[in-house]
C-alpha cells in the first residue's frame, strides 16, 4: 500500500490482544495501527499498534475507506485504461 504510515492512527476492526495470547485481552478497546503525525518516527510503521475505546475521537485518529471494484460489481467487462499521452520530445 502507498502512503500508509504517519498521518493518523488508523482504526482496525479487531479487539486488542497481546501477541501470543490465545484470546482477546481487552474487549473494550480496538486496535489502532500506523502511527500519526504527532509521535516519534519509530512508531510510524504498520506494525506499531495502540488501543483506545471505540468511542474515542481525536485529530490523531482516523480510518481508511476501501472499495473493491470488479467486473462483477460493475456488471460489465472492465476495459483497460487508455494510454497516457507522452510528451513531445524537444529537438
Amino acid at each position: 500500500l502507498y502512503d500508509m504510515h504517519g498521518n493518523v492512527w488508523e482504526w482496525c476492526s479487531e479487539h486488542f490482544y497481546y501477541y501470543g495470547a490465545s484470546q482477546v485481552s481487552d474487549k473494550g478497546t480496538r486496535i489502532l495501527r500506523g502511527g500519526n503525525w504527532f509521535i516519534t518516527f519509530t512508531d510510524c510503521r504498520s506494525a506499531s499498534r495502540y488501543r483506545y475505546p471505540p468511542d474515542t475521537n481525536s485529530n490523531l485518529l482516523g480510518f481508511r475507506v476501501v472499495r473493491v471494484i470488479t467486473a462483477q460489481t460493475l456488471g460489465k467487462p472492465v476495459q483497460p485504461a487508455p494510454p497516457v499521452p507522452q510528451p513531445i520530445p524537444t529537438p
